[in-house]
């Protein structure tokens, strides 16, 4: 089980969430929308689908996608309880009927084979130690002719300003971190050919850009990085590592805050994304 006071947590799986469970976190994961995380889906959602989201954390997607394809029905997976639990409270509290969350394993999922419609995730591939064989599972639970799409930031494609800031150190620090917790294992931009290995077909490659550029923006992404930056893992690898000092490390979180109130503080980074049809 995930412990959530760590803002950075390990699974019952073993996987670990690098991005970690900080207040800000959350928020930041609440405010997702479809059309900033994965627009290249958007077309192909209609009423009646029955729809999967895998890696769900705190629901903003996951109830998104039940409104857009109600009556159809909508399951949120994520292996950490705490976030399932904030999904039901969200969807109790808009009035979402025709959604419902569960703690589950994407690599051994409880669905019969052929259930869904559609199988969605974002922003989880790059935590997975063996995205292919998630992919493959996910895959099994497809009907045929269904749609598997998948979203994930490419942490090799980021770009900051200004170019000398806590901030750029923390896009060096975040993916190092992310790659010795076992994940980042697969690269956005390699999802069209992931897909294939896993016996999806017609596989389709997207791309997008997430960025942080209002003053608003930017200081809850600071905020966030903040979070992460202060979890006790990411701190342990990173000294472990020898990346940084412990004087440095200490003192980041607090540069990340000073960064997000600067003018001219910018950061982006490239959405890649994939769509796979099951025959």
């Amino acid at each position: 089980m995930v412990d959530a006071s760590d803002p950075t947590s390990r699974s019952s799986t073993g996987e670990t969430y690098t991005l970690g469970y900080s207040p800000a976190t959350i928020q930041a994961l609440q405010e997702r929308t479809l059309a900033t995380c994965a627009s290249f889906l958007l077309p192909y959602l209609r009423p009646g689908l029955t729809v999967l989201d895998c890696g769900c954390g705190p629901g903003s997607l996951t109830i998104e996608l039940a409104e857009r394809v109600a009556p159809g029905r909508v399951v949120g997976i994520d292996v950490d309880p705490g976030q399932v639990a904030r999904a039901q409270a969200l969807a109790a509290d808009r009035g979402i009927a025709n959604v419902r969350f569960e703690t589950a394993d994407v690599y051994a999922l409880s669905y019969p084979d052929a259930t869904f419609d559609v199988v969605f995730s974002h922003a989880l591939v790059t935590h997975l130690s063996d995205p292919i064989r998630a992919f493959a599972e996910s895959r099994r639970v497809l009907k045929p002719g269904a749609l598997l799409a998948v979203s994930a930031n490419d942490y090799e494609a980021c770009v900051v300003s200004p170019t000398d800031s806590a901030m750029t150190r923390m896009a060096i620090l975040y993916p190092r971190v992310l790659t010795q917790n076992g994940g980042n294992r697969l690269l956005a931009r390699d999802l069209r050919e992931a897909l294939q290995q896993a016996g999806l077909i017609r596989v389709e490659g997207h791309a997008g850009a997430e960025a942080a550029g209002t003053p608003e923006s930017v200081r809850r992404f600071a905020a966030a990085m903040a979070g992460t930056a202060r979890g006790s893992g990411f701190v342990e690898t990173v000294l472990a590592q020898g990346w940084a000092t412990e004087a440095e490390i200490v003192a980041l979180p607090d540069e990340l805050l000073r960064w997000g109130e600067l003018p001219d503080a910018f950061w982006a980074v490239l959405k890649c994304g994939a769509l796979g049809w099951v025959t």
